[in-house]
C-alpha cells in the first residue's frame, strides 16, 4: 500500500476534547428544535459514522488511490483523535435530512506530555434521524461551502502604519503617502486577502486538503511587513506581507503563525491603489 501507515498498526481511538481546544456546536436558526433534540440523542451513532468515514477515506483501496490521506503521515500518528467543533443544519432539498459537519482532530503522540493536533479534517454527513443513519459527503458530492471552514477574515493588529514593525527601504515621501492612505490600503488588503483565501485554499474536507487549509485558520491576520519593491514613473510598488493565525494545536499555545500572503501594492499620488497577489508560504 502506498501510504505512510498500515491499517494493522493504525487504530482510530477517540478521546475527550481537551479544554484548550474549541468544541462549540452551532446550528442553523431554521433547524427544528425537535430535530435538534433527535440529533443530540443520536450523536453517539453519528460520531461512530464520522469515525468510520475517516477510516474509509484513509484505507479503502479506491480512496487510498485518489485521496492518499495517509501517504505522508508521521510514524507517530497511530489514530488517537478527538471531536472539536460541529455545525448542524437542515438539508435544503430533502425534508427530514440534516447536514452535520464535524471537526475531526487527529493527534500525534510522540510527546506524551504534550500531544498535538497533527491534522484537522471536516467530515460532512447527511443524517436521517428517522432511521438513525447517514451517508458521507465529500466535497465533490456537493456545492455548499463548509460552515466550519468559512473564515471571518479580520485584521487584529497593525491598525496604523506605525504598528508595522518591519518596514524596509520605503522612502519618506512614500511613507507619508502610505500613512495618508492607510485606511484605503487596509480596505484593499482586506478584499484581496479574502478573495485569495476563498479561491486559493482548501476547506479541509476529506477530499480537499491542500495547503493552506481554512479549517486550520482563525481568520485573524496582521501586516507582517512592508518593503520597497521599486519606484518608476511616479509609481511606488510596496511588498505587503500578511500573516494569518491558526487555531491552537497544543495546550498553552498563544499565537500560531500559519500562513503568509504577499501582495504588491502600487501607489500613485492621484490614482486608486492597485494590488496584485504575489504568493503564499507557510507562516
Amino acid at each position: 500500500m502506498n501510504s505512510g501507515v498500515e491499517p494493522d498498526t493504525f487504530h482510530l481511538r477517540r478521546e475527550e476534547c481537551p479544554a484548550w481546544a474549541a468544541s462549540t456546536r452551532t446550528s442553523d436558526p431554521e433547524m427544528n428544535p425537535v430535530e435538534l433534540d433527535r440529533l443530540e440523542q443520536q450523536m453517539p451513532a453519528l460520531l461512530r459514522q464520522v469515525e468510520d468515514t475517516v477510516y474509509w477515506a484513509m484505507f479503502e483501496p479506491e480512496q487510498v488511490a485518489t485521496l492518499q490521506l495517509t501517504r505522508y503521515f508521521s510514524e507517530d500518528v497511530h489514530g488517537t483523535y478527538f471531536i472539536g467543533r460541529q455545525h448542524l443544519e437542515k438539508h435544503p432539498n430533502q425534508p427530514g435530512i440534516s447536514i452535520v459537519e464535524t471537526e475531526f482532530c487527529l493527534r500525534e503522540t510522540t510527546q506524551q506530555e504534550r500531544p498535538y493536533i497533527y491534522q484537522r479534517y471536516v467530515v460532512m454527513l447527511e443524517w436521517n434521524t428517522s432511521t438513525s443513519s447517514g451517508r458521507a459527503l465529500l466535497g465533490r458530492d456537493h456545492q455548499r461551502a463548509s460552515v466550519l471552514s468559512t473564515l471571518n477574515v479580520r485584521l487584529v493588529k497593525t491598525f496604523e502604519l506605525s504598528d508595522v514593525e518591519r518596514q524596509n527601504g520605503i522612502e519618506e515621501e512614500w511613507r507619508r503617502l502610505l500613512s495618508a492612505r492607510w485606511d484605503e490600503l487596509l480596505n484593499v488588503l482586506q478584499g484581496a486577502a479574502t478573495e485569495e483565501l476563498e479561491d486559493g485554499s482548501s476547506s479541509g474536507e476529506l477530499d480537499d486538503t491542500f495547503f493552506p487549509e481554512r479549517i486550520e485558520m482563525t481568520g485573524e491576520y496582521a501586516i507582517r511587513g512592508l518593503s520597497d519593491w521599486g519606484t518608476e514613473d511616479g509609481t511606488s510598488d510596496v511588498l505587503v506581507s500578511l500573516i494569518f493565525q491558526a487555531h491552537p494545536s497544543f495546550p498553552d499555545q498563544q499565537a500560531f503563525n500559519y500562513l503568509n500572503l504577499d501582495f504588491i501594492v502600487s501607489i500613485q499620488a492621484d490614482n486608486p491603489l492597485e494590488i496584485e497577489f504575489l504568493g503564499n508560504s507557510a507562516g
